[in-house]
Protein backbone atom coordinates (compact mmCIF):
# COMPACT_ATOMS: atom_id res chain seq x y z
CA UNK A 1 0.00 0.00 0.00
CA UNK A 2 1.31 3.53 -0.66
CA UNK A 3 0.71 6.41 1.26
CA UNK A 4 -2.31 8.57 0.33
CA UNK A 5 -1.32 11.84 -1.06
CA UNK A 6 -3.28 15.39 -1.05
CA UNK A 7 -4.17 15.18 -4.88
CA UNK A 8 -5.98 11.30 -4.15
CA UNK A 9 -9.83 11.56 -2.52
CA UNK A 10 -9.97 9.70 0.55
CA UNK A 11 -11.11 5.99 -0.63
CA UNK A 12 -14.74 5.70 0.53
CA UNK A 13 -15.72 9.11 -0.77
CA UNK A 14 -16.00 8.05 -4.46
CA UNK A 15 -18.40 5.01 -3.58
CA UNK A 16 -20.21 7.53 -1.26
CA UNK A 17 -20.76 10.17 -4.01
CA UNK A 18 -22.36 7.13 -5.41
CA UNK A 19 -24.45 6.37 -3.59
CA UNK A 20 -25.88 9.56 -2.69
CA UNK A 21 -26.35 9.73 -6.64
CA UNK A 22 -28.16 6.63 -7.07
CA UNK A 23 -31.60 6.93 -7.62
CA UNK A 24 -32.77 4.12 -5.13
CA UNK A 25 -31.47 6.22 -2.19
CA UNK A 26 -33.09 9.06 -3.01
CA UNK A 27 -36.84 7.25 -3.34
CA UNK A 28 -36.16 5.55 -0.26
CA UNK A 29 -35.69 9.41 1.44
CA UNK A 30 -38.96 10.77 -0.25
CA UNK A 31 -41.61 10.93 2.54
CA UNK A 32 -44.30 8.04 2.31
CA UNK A 33 -48.59 9.25 1.39
CA UNK A 34 -50.15 10.16 4.77
CA UNK A 35 -52.41 7.18 4.74
CA UNK A 36 -54.92 8.55 7.51
CA UNK A 37 -52.98 7.85 10.67
CA UNK A 38 -52.38 10.25 13.60
CA UNK A 39 -49.18 11.98 11.94
CA UNK A 40 -46.37 14.03 13.35
CA UNK A 41 -46.76 17.07 14.96
CA UNK A 42 -44.80 20.05 13.83
CA UNK A 43 -42.04 21.42 16.23
CA UNK A 44 -43.75 23.24 18.22
CA UNK A 45 -45.91 20.76 19.39
CA UNK A 46 -48.67 23.48 18.93
CA UNK A 47 -50.94 24.30 15.36
CA UNK A 48 -51.32 23.00 12.30
CA UNK A 49 -49.39 19.77 11.29
CA UNK A 50 -46.88 20.01 8.69
CA UNK A 51 -48.75 16.90 6.57
CA UNK A 52 -52.66 18.53 7.03
CA UNK A 53 -54.10 19.68 4.22
CA UNK A 54 -54.05 24.21 3.96
CA UNK A 55 -57.88 24.09 3.95
CA UNK A 56 -58.23 22.17 7.37
CA UNK A 57 -58.95 24.36 10.25
CA UNK A 58 -56.01 24.67 13.02
CA UNK A 59 -57.76 24.37 16.27
CA UNK A 60 -59.41 21.10 17.68
CA UNK A 61 -62.54 23.03 18.19
CA UNK A 62 -62.58 24.37 14.58
CA UNK A 63 -62.16 20.99 13.02
CA UNK A 64 -64.64 19.40 15.33
CA UNK A 65 -67.52 22.08 14.22
CA UNK A 66 -66.31 21.33 10.35
CA UNK A 67 -67.17 17.62 10.70
CA UNK A 68 -70.68 18.36 12.25
CA UNK A 69 -71.41 20.65 9.31
CA UNK A 70 -70.00 18.18 6.79
CA UNK A 71 -72.21 15.26 8.90
CA UNK A 72 -74.94 17.46 8.21
CA UNK A 73 -74.69 18.44 5.18
CA UNK A 74 -75.01 14.24 3.99
CA UNK A 75 -78.38 13.76 2.70
CA UNK A 76 -80.72 11.32 4.84
CA UNK A 77 -80.71 9.14 1.94
CA UNK A 78 -77.06 8.11 2.62
CA UNK A 79 -77.08 7.85 6.03
CA UNK A 80 -78.23 4.74 6.15
CA UNK A 81 -81.56 3.71 8.34
CA UNK A 82 -81.13 -0.34 7.97
CA UNK A 83 -83.42 -2.63 6.22
CA UNK A 84 -86.69 -1.22 7.31
CA UNK A 85 -85.51 2.14 4.73
CA UNK A 86 -84.84 -0.65 1.85
CA UNK A 87 -88.38 -2.43 2.60
CA UNK A 88 -90.00 1.66 2.14
CA UNK A 89 -89.89 2.22 5.74
CA UNK A 90 -91.27 0.61 9.27
CA UNK A 91 -94.77 -0.99 9.78
CA UNK A 92 -96.91 -1.16 12.71
CA UNK A 93 -96.30 -4.47 15.26
CA UNK A 94 -99.89 -5.59 13.92
CA UNK A 95 -98.59 -5.93 10.16
CA UNK A 96 -95.12 -7.35 10.51
CA UNK A 97 -94.26 -9.20 7.27
CA UNK A 98 -95.69 -6.67 5.31
CA UNK A 99 -94.33 -3.60 3.99
CA UNK A 100 -95.02 -0.49 4.00
CA UNK A 101 -94.58 0.96 0.13
CA UNK A 102 -95.35 -0.76 -3.05
CA UNK A 103 -92.39 -1.60 -5.05
CA UNK A 104 -92.74 2.02 -7.07
CA UNK A 105 -92.42 3.70 -3.30
CA UNK A 106 -96.16 4.72 -3.66
CA UNK A 107 -96.98 4.19 0.50
CA UNK A 108 -99.42 2.22 1.38
CA UNK A 109 -102.22 3.25 3.85
CA UNK A 110 -101.30 0.99 7.46
CA UNK A 111 -105.27 1.93 8.33
CA UNK A 112 -107.01 0.41 5.67
CA UNK A 113 -104.53 -2.51 6.85
CA UNK A 114 -105.72 -2.64 10.08
CA UNK A 115 -109.46 -2.40 8.87
CA UNK A 116 -109.11 1.29 10.55
CA UNK A 117 -108.50 3.81 7.75
CA UNK A 118 -111.26 6.84 8.53
CA UNK A 119 -111.63 7.78 4.94
CA UNK A 120 -114.27 5.05 3.90
CA UNK A 121 -112.46 3.86 0.25
CA UNK A 122 -112.51 0.70 -1.00
CA UNK A 123 -109.81 -1.09 -1.76
CA UNK A 124 -107.91 0.28 -5.02
CA UNK A 125 -108.25 3.96 -3.69
CA UNK A 126 -105.82 6.33 -2.48
CA UNK A 127 -106.61 8.54 0.62
CA UNK A 128 -104.30 10.90 1.92
CA UNK A 129 -101.96 8.37 3.46
CA UNK A 130 -101.90 6.09 0.92
CA UNK A 131 -103.15 3.72 -1.68
CA UNK A 132 -105.93 0.95 -0.03
CA UNK A 133 -103.56 -2.01 -1.61
CA UNK A 134 -102.70 -5.59 0.90
CA UNK A 135 -99.58 -4.60 2.56
CA UNK A 136 -98.02 -8.35 2.08
CA UNK A 137 -94.88 -8.53 -0.25
CA UNK A 138 -96.18 -9.27 -3.52
CA UNK A 139 -99.69 -9.61 -3.44
CA UNK A 140 -100.84 -5.96 -3.09
CA UNK A 141 -104.19 -6.61 -4.15
CA UNK A 142 -106.97 -4.64 -3.61
CA UNK A 143 -107.74 -6.62 -0.23
CA UNK A 144 -106.66 -5.60 3.82
CA UNK A 145 -103.36 -7.59 4.87
CA UNK A 146 -105.95 -9.45 7.38
CA UNK A 147 -108.19 -10.76 4.38
CA UNK A 148 -105.10 -12.02 1.95
CA UNK A 149 -105.54 -15.45 0.56
CA UNK A 150 -101.79 -15.71 0.00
Amino acid sequence: MRPPSNADPPPLDLHIQKVLDSVELNMLLLPLARTGGSGAASSSGKGRRTDDPPDQPASKKARKAQQAATRKAVPPAAKGKGRARERGGPVPRSLQGGVAALPDGTPICFGYNLKGCGSGLAGGAKCAKGVHLCAKPGCHGKHPLSECPM
